[in-house]
């Protein structure tokens, strides 16, 4: 695990992580240059969430998860199954290398934004039966492009086939919002589109709809293009819906010890479970302030007597889940007085002696 940290990385390159299930989140990485360092995840089932960095994010692998990062782009490459989600970035390259399909990614609630009119928004080179929905695409050259669209050719890439687009906002792209081959995709979900701020149609029945599709060319065409666009910024659970099902992780977490029973020992064990994707761990000990812990410890020097505990986790989401709050006694023997007794001991010894030690003299004086 990566986890919190500022890596000052040389110019240029990448910050590299290889291994499957690697969690790096919160850290920021930066080079000092305006060629900044990017970070390479190639693995799978890695979490990649709450990062910062000026350079590109690239991912390599299966089934992972990018969520809340911001970057220059995102890079996919021989990448399939991924959940890519609420990502800032400038740009988001899909399959671009040779030999590198993306197929069956969700790419959801992305803000890929361009102060600068940057190049493309979504560039597809080699992406087959991927979902793309609910991203803001705003400020480029190019909203949506596919390699081989505009001029040249796609070289040996495969083409970009059976993607589907809906409910995103294409807004500001200042020589098209899409621009793609003759290849087949889908550009509704069946009921909705997406929103182009270029769609010069009507909505007379007031359905939020536009009542003519948007042609792209004859074989890319959405048939429910939107009148407003669609609000990403109202999705939250959703996400935390896609990520539990696509990785199933706990919802909650369990607390193995202490539990609601007396304890005879001088210390109590803080053992318990918490999902994957937890971020941070606390613990409240009688209502005292919060305790950060990093993992199973003991607690030692409990008074005698009741006491409660309650253990917080906080989720990727910035939420914080909480267990139930535990009541648990410590009822430990208290020890021997050992010196009080002693004490006591060595007086009545002394007594003992000084009315022996009386008595003989009364004796021999008699």
């Amino acid at each position: 695990m990566l986890s919190n940290f500022t890596i000052f990385a040389r110019i240029g390159g990448n910050v590299s992580i290889i291994g499957d299930r690697a969690r790096i989140i919160g850290n920021s990485i930066f080079s000092g240059s305006t060629s900044e360092t990017g970070l390479s995840v190639k693995g799978t089932n890695c979490q990649v969430a709450g990062n910062t960095l000026l350079g590109p994010l690239f991912i390599i692998g299966n089934s992972n998860l990018l969520f809340n990062n911001t970057s220059s782009s995102i890079q996919m490459a021989s990448a399939n199954n991924n959940s890519v989600l609420a990502n800032n970035c400038w740009g988001l390259g899909i399959g671009l290398s040779n030999h590198s399909t993306c197929s069956y990614n969700v790419i959801t609630g992305n803000k890929i934004v361009s102060t600068t009119r940057g190049s493309f928004g979504i560039i597809l080179g080699s992406a087959t039966f991927n979902t793309i929905s609910k991203n803001l695409i705003k400020g480029m050259q190019y909203g949506i492009i596919q390699l081989g669209a505009t001029a040249g050719s796609i070289g040996s890439l495969a083409p970009s086939v059976n993607n589907t687009f809906y409910l995103n906002n294409l807004i500001d792209n200042m020589l098209n919002n899409v621009a793609v081959t003759f290849t087949k995709n889908f550009w509704d979900n069946g009921t909705k589109g997406n929103y182009y701020d270029n769609y010069d149609g009507f909505d007379r029945n007031n359905d939020g709809v536009g009542d003519t599709p948007y042609t792209i060319n004859s074989n890319n065409i959405d048939h429910y293009p939107l009148m407003s666009p669609f609000n990403i910024d109202d999705i939250s659970f959703e996400f935390r819906d896609l990520i539990n099902s696509a990785f199933g992780f706990m919802s909650s977490f369990e607390v193995i010890s202490p539990q609601n029973k007396i304890y005879n020992l001088t210390y109590v064990s803080l053992n318990f479970t918490v999902p994957q994707s937890t971020k941070l761990v606390r613990y409240s000990l009688d209502g005292q302030e919060n305790v950060t812990v990093f993992g199973n410890l003991t607690i030692a020097d409990l008074a005698n007597g009741a006491h409660n505990i309650t253990i917080y986790a906080d989720d990727p989401f910035g939420n914080t889940q909480s267990s139930e709050i535990i009541v648990f006694n410590k009822d430990v023997p208290e020890p021997f007085p050992i010196i009080p007794v002693l004490f006591a001991s060595i007086v009545t010894i002394a007594v003992a002696a000084g009315l022996l030690f009386y008595h003989k003299r009364k004796t021999k004086t008699v």
